[in-house]
C-alpha cells in the first residue's frame, strides 16, 4: 500500500492546483506585472503528441526519474556538514556562547512591547481598558556579534544584523540588512466585551458592589516596519553558501491596514548551491480585486519546478456581535453576555486560475469560475445526502440523485487539464464522483458516502486515482525513489520516513 501511495505521490504532481513559468526562463521580478496562468501552456506553438492512457504513465515515470536525476544529494553535502558543526556547537559542545545573542534579542523584543492596563468603576459600570503595542524595526536589532572561543563580543554595527563565527576550520559571516524606505505596516485589533449581573470586588476580595456591569475593551496594535529590501546571507571563508533576498512593494493605511483598500507585492529569492527557490511575486491589491501568486525551483537558471495561481477576489469587513441572556434562580438574578467582532468576508472568489510544470514535460492546469458557487455546490451535496435534517431536526433519506446533480454542478465549476511538453492539447482531464460503501451491521446497513477524483483521457477511458497509479504500472520509478531517498539519507545523515 506504501509504494501505491508513493507512486500517487510523485506522479499526481502533475495534477496539482497550482501553475508556472516558461521552462528555463530566468523571471526578473516585476511586482507592478500581472501573473499569467497559462504561461506554460501551448508554448511549443503546436498539439504534442497524442498519448494513450499506458503510454502516459511511461511518459510520467520518464519526468519522475529525470526530476529525480536533476536533484543528486551530493549538491546538499557541504551544506549537511555546516548544519551539523553548527547543531554541535549550539547544542552539544557549547563552543560558542550562543545564549548571549540570544538574551539580547530578547531584551530588544521586550523593549519594544508596552503593555497598559487600566480599571474604572463608576456608576455601577465597571470598565477595564487593554492596551497592547508592538513596534518593531530592523533599525532597532543593529549590532555584530563576534562570537571567540573567549565568548560573544557585542560591536555597534550600523545597517544590519551580523555574527562571525569559526566551524570546524572555517570562517562564517551571517549578516542581515535593509535598504530603500521603510513603511510601517500597522494592525490594530479591538475586541469589546460585555457582562451584566454580576459582582464586582476590589483587589483584595472585598465586595464593592452586586450586580453590576461589566465592559471589556481591548486594544492591540503591532506595527512592523517594513522596508523595501531585506538581504540575507552567509558566507564560508569569503565564498557565498546562501544569499536571499526579499523585496516589498506596501501600500498600506497609516492608521492600520485596511484589508478592503490596501494593496502589497512581495518577491523572495533563495540562492544556494546554484539552486534558486523564488516567490516572484505573491500579491493582493483590494482596489482592483486581483490576487496572485508566482513559485519556481530554478537550478543553475533551468526551470526544475514552477507554479502561479490568481484570482479576482472582493472581500469586505463586517462587524458582528452575539447576545445571551440567562436566569439564575437560586440568585434570583438575570445574567447577560455581548461581544462584539469584526471578521472578513468574501464577496467573491470567481476567475481562478492555477498551473503547474515540472521541468518543461509536464504542465496541469486548474480553474475554478466561481469558488464561492463551487463551495456551495458541495455544501449542498452533502446535506442531500444527510440522514439528518438539522431544519427540522428529524432524520429523512438521503436523496442520491439531488446529491449527483449538485456534484455536477461542482464538476460544471471546475477544470482540471494536464499537458505534455508545452503541448497546446489537453491529454487528461480530472473529474470528481460520487462512491458510497455499505457495511451489514446488526441494526441495520449503514452507507459512507465520498467523492472521489476520476482521471478522463481523450480515448474516453476512465480511472479512479488509485487504479491508475498502481504499484506495478509504476514500479520501476518507486524503486527508484526509495533509492533517491537513501542517498539523502546518507549526505543528510538522518533516516527519511518512506
Amino acid at each position: 500500500m506504501k509504494k501505491i501511495i508513493w507512486a500517487m505521490m510523485l506522479a499526481m504532481a502533475a495534477l496539482a492546483f497550482v501553475s508556472c513559468d516558461k521552462l528555463g526562463q530566468q523571471n526578473n521580478t516585476d511586482l507592478g506585472g500581472e501573473v499569467n496562468g497559462e504561461e506554460n501552456i501551448g508554448t511549443s506553438g503546436k498539439p504534442s503528441e497524442e498519448l494513450q492512457p499506458n503510454a502516459q504513465k511511461t511518459k510520467i515515470s520518464e519526468v519522475g526519474q529525470k526530476l529525480m536525476d536533476k536533484l543528486p544529494a551530493e549538491d546538499w553535502k557541504k551544506y549537511s556538514e555546516f548544519a551539523e558543526a553548527f547543531a554541535e556547537s549550539v547544542y552539544v559542545s557549547d563552543y560558542y556562547d550562543w545564549g548571549t545573542i540570544e538574551e539580547w534579542f530578547e531584551g530588544k523584543g521586550e523593549g519594544a512591547y508596552k503593555e497598559d492596563y487600566s480599571e474604572v468603576f463608576k456608576n455601577g459600570t465597571v470598565t477595564y481598558n487593554e492596551t497592547y503595542e508592538l513596534l518593531l524595526l530592523m533599525s532597532n536589532f543593529e549590532a555584530h556579534f563576534d562570537c571567540t572561543e573567549n565568548g560573544v563580543v557585542i560591536k555597534d554595527y550600523k545597517g544590519g544584523t551580523k555574527a562571525t563565527f569559526k566551524l570546524n576550520g572555517k570562517n562564517y559571516v551571517a549578516e542581515i540588512k535593509s535598504q530603500g524606505k521603510v513603511t510601517n505596516a500597522i494592525y490594530v485589533y479591538e475586541d469589546y466585551d460585555e457582562y451584566k449581573g454580576y459582582d464586582y470586588y476590589d483587589e483584595y476580595g472585598n465586595l464593592v458592589a452586586e450586580n453590576v456591569t461589566e465592559i471589556y475593551k481591548d486594544k492591540e496594535k503591532f506595527t512592523i516596519g517594513v522596508p523595501e529590501k531585506i538581504l540575507v546571507s552567509l558566507t564560508e571563508n569569503g565564498s557565498p553558501l546562501m544569499e536571499v533576498e526579499a523585496v516589498f512593494a506596501p501600500n498600506f493605511s497609516k492608521d492600520g491596514i485596511e484589508l478592503t483598500t490596501d494593496s502589497f507585492a512581495t518577491s523572495v529569492k533563495i540562492s544556494i548551491n546554484g539552486f534558486e527557490i523564488a516567490t516572484d511575486k505573491t500579491a493582493f491589491n483590494a482596489a482592483t480585486g486581483k490576487a496572485e501568486a508566482k513559485f519556481a525551483f530554478r537550478k543553475n537558471g533551468e526551470s526544475i519546478f514552477s507554479t502561479s495561481a490568481s484570482a479576482d477576489v472582493k472581500i469586505r469587513m463586517e462587524e458582528k456581535s452575539w447576545e445571551d441572556e440567562w436566569y439564575d434562580s437560586w440568585a434570583d438574578r438575570t445574567y447577560s453576555e455581548k461581544h462584539t467582532y469584526e471578521y472578513v468576508v468574501a464577496d467573491k472568489v470567481q476567475n481562478i486560475t492555477a498551473s503547474l510544470d515540472i521541468i518543461g514535460e509536464i504542465q496541469a492546469k486548474a480553474t475554478c469560475t466561481d469558488a464561492l458557487e463551487a463551495y456551495e455546490s458541495i455544501d449542498a451535496m452533502w446535506e442531500a445526502l444527510s440522514s439528518y435534517d438539522y431544519e427540522t431536526g428529524y432524520s429523512k433519506t438521503p436523496n442520491e440523485s439531488e446529491a449527483r446533480r449538485h456534484l455536477n454542478n461542482f464538476n460544471s465549476k471546475m477544470s482540471i487539464n494536464v499537458y505534455y511538453d508545452g503541448g497546446t492539447n489537453s491529454q487528461a482531464k480530472v473529474e470528481f464522483e460520487l462512491a458510497c460503501d455499505k457495511y451489514d451491521y446488526s441494526w441495520g446497513t449503514e452507507e459512507y458516502w465520498y467523492t472521489i477524483p476520476v482521471i478522463v483521457f481523450n480515448d474516453g477511458s476512465k480511472y479512479k486515482v488509485e487504479e491508475f497509479f498502481t504499484e506495478n504500472a509504476f514500479n520501476e520509478l518507486i524503486n527508484s525513489f526509495y533509492e533517491f531517498c537513501e542517498s539523502y539519507d546518507k549526505v543528510l545523515g538522518f533516516t527519511m520516513e518512506y
